[in-house]
C-alpha cells in the first residue's frame, strides 16, 4: 500500500514530472529528423517503454503479493475485513497489470512477425534470381555431360566396324536404339543429322554422318568440280573458271616462289591461300554466287577425302560422279544413278571399287547398257567403298526438367584416331 500510495503521489500530485519525461522523450525523436529509419525507432522506443512497462508491473505485482501475505498472517480475526478488502484490492492492480502486460506483448509480437515478414520478402527476391542461375547451370552441366558421352559411345561404336567398307546398314550410320534420347545417368543425348527424305521433306537420320559421302572441297579432282558446278547451273566455261579459281585459292603457295599474292584465286584479294577451313569459305571464291553456293552446301564438305563412298552417297552425289565418268565434258548418267540407288535400298553392298567389282556387285539383274558399264569402270578414280572421316552432332539435356540443352558438332579421322575439329556452344 505504501508503494501503490508512493506511485499515486508521483504520477497524480505531481504530473509535471510525468510530462517532463514525456517531453525529454518527444524532444529526442524529434532531433533524430525524418529519413527511412523514423519507423524502426519508433519501433524500438515502443519496445522500451513495454519492457519498461512490463518490469514496472511484475515488480510491483511481487510487493503487493509480499504485502497480503504478511498482513494475512499478522492479522486477528477481528480485522478479517481489512484482509479481504486488501487482498480485493491486490487482485483488482494484478488483473489490470495483466491486460498491459497482454497488450504490450501482442504489440511486440505484431510487430516482430511484420519484420520477420518484410525480411523473408527482401530474402526471397534476392534469393530467386540466384536459384534461377543455378538450375540453369544445373541443366547446362548435365545437359554438357550428356553430350560429351554421346560421343565417346558414338566413337566406340564407330571403331566396332571392322568391315573392309562402310554402308548405310551399318549400326553407326542410322540406329534411333542407339542415338535417339539415349538416357545416361540424369541426361540423355542424341545424334542425328537432318536428311532429304524420298518425298522432297525435311528428315532426321539418327546416327553418324560419312564426310566421304561427299566432295571435298579441299582435295577432289578439278574436272570432278568442274561437273558440280555445272550440275548447280553454271555453263562450261563458268563451271570451268570457278574450278580453278577454287584449286588456286585452296593451295598454299611454295615459300620464295616468283608471283606469290598476284593471283589467290578469292573474291578478296587480302584472304591468303590456303586450304578452306569451313565450307562457308567457298562463299567467297571468286567466280562463286549465291545461287551456286545454295544448292553445292549440301553436296561438299572439307574434312572428307579424295574419293567419294559410293555406299553413302546421296542421289545428286551420285549423278555428279556419273556424268564426270561418262564423258570429257560430262553428261547423262541419270540411269545409273537410279540402278545404284536401287540396288541400295535392296541392302545392296559394294565391296570393291574396281569397275569389274561394281558390274559384279550389281548383277544381271541391273541389265547394265554398255554406257552404264563405261561409267561404271569411268567412276574407279572418284569413289572408294570404305570410309575414315565422320562427322557427328550431339544434342545433350537433362533429364530431370526440359530446358537448355548442350550442342557439340565434331569430325573424326578413324584411320589416324583424331578429332579434326570439335565446336560445342
Amino acid at each position: 500500500m505504501q508503494m501503490c500510495r508512493a506511485f499515486y503521489v508521483c504520477r497524480v500530485q505531481h504530473p509535471e514530472n510525468a510530462r517532463h519525461g514525456f517531453l525529454k522523450r518527444e524532444t529526442a525523436r524529434r532531433r533524430r529528423g525524418p529519413g527511412c529509419g523514423i519507423a524502426f525507432f519508433f519501433f524500438l522506443n515502443y519496445l522500451k517503454r513495454g519492457f519498461a512497462n512490463f518490469t514496472e508491473a511484475v515488480l510491483r505485482f511481487r510487493e503487493i503479493r509480499e504485502t497480503v501475505s504478511s498482513r494475512c498472517l499478522c492479522a486477528s480475526s477481528e480485522a478479517g475485513g481489512e484482509v479481504l478488502f486488501i487482498a480485493r484490492e491486490s487482485l483488482l492492480l494484478n488483473g489490470r497489470s495483466h491486460n498491459k502486460i497482454g497488450g504490450s506483448i501482442l504489440i511486440l509480437c505484431l510487430w516482430v512477425i511484420f519484420l520477420l515478414a518484410l525480411l523473408a520478402v527482401a530474402v526471397g527476391a534476392s534469393l530467386e534470381g540466384r536459384l534461377a542461375l543455378a538450375r540453369k547451370m544445373e541443366q547446362r552441366t548435365l545437359g554438357a555431360c550428356a553430350a560429351r558421352v554421346g560421343v565417346a559411345r558414338s566413337l566406340a561404336l564407330l571403331h566396332q566396324d571392322t568391315n573392309a567398307w562402310d554402308a548405310m546398314t551399318e549400326p553407326w550410320a542410322g540406329n534411333p536404339a542407339l542415338f535417339s534420347n539415349v538416357t545416361c545417368a540424369a541426361g540423355a543425348y542424341s545424334v542425328y543429322y537432318p536428311v532429304d527424305r524420298a518425298d522432297g521433306g525435311p528428315g532426321t537420320n539418327y546416327g553418324l554422318r560419312d564426310e566421304q559421302s561427299r566432295i571435298d572441297l579441299n582435295l577432289a579432282r578439278v574436272e570432278l568440280l568442274v561437273s558440280l558446278f555445272a550440275e548447280a547451273g553454271l555453263g562450261a566455261e563458268a563451271a570451268a573458271r570457278l574450278a580453278d579459281n577454287l584449286a588456286t585459292a585452296r593451295t598454299r603457295p611454295a615459300e620464295n616462289s616468283p608471283g606469290v599474292g598476284v593471283k589467290t584465286g578469292w573474291a578478296d584479294s587480302r584472304l591468303e591461300r590456303g586450304p578452306l577451313k569451313s565450307v562457308e569459305e567457298a562463299r567467297w571464291i571468286a567466280g562463286m554466287t549465291a545461287g551456286v553456293f545454295d544448292k553445292i552446301r549440301s553436296l561438299v564438305t572439307v574434312h572428307g577425302g579424295y574419293r567419294v563412298n559410293l555406299n553413302t552417297a546421296d542421289a545428286m552425289v551420285l549423278k555428279v560422279l556419273a556424268k564426270r565418268a561418262g564423258s570429257r565434258e560430262g553428261g547423262g548418267g541419270e540411269s545409273l544413278t537410279r540402278k545404284i540407288l536401287q540396288f541400295r535400298e535392296r541392302s545392296g553392298i559394294f565391296k570393291s571399287y574396281l569397275g569389274a567389282g561394281l558390274a559384279e556387285a550389281l548383277g544381271p539383274e541391273a541389265r547394265l547398257t554398255e554406257d552404264e558399264r563405261s561409267r561404271l569402270y569411268g567412276m574407279a578414280p572418284f569413289i572408294t567403298v570404305v570410309s575414315d572421316h565422320f562427322r557427328g552432332h550431339v544434342e545433350g539435356a537433362s533429364k530431370k526438367q526440359a530446358g537448355e540443352t548442350r550442342l557439340i558438332d565434331f569430325g573424326w579421322d578413324r584411320k589416324h584416331r583424331k578429332f579434326e575439329f570439335w565446336h560445342e556452344n
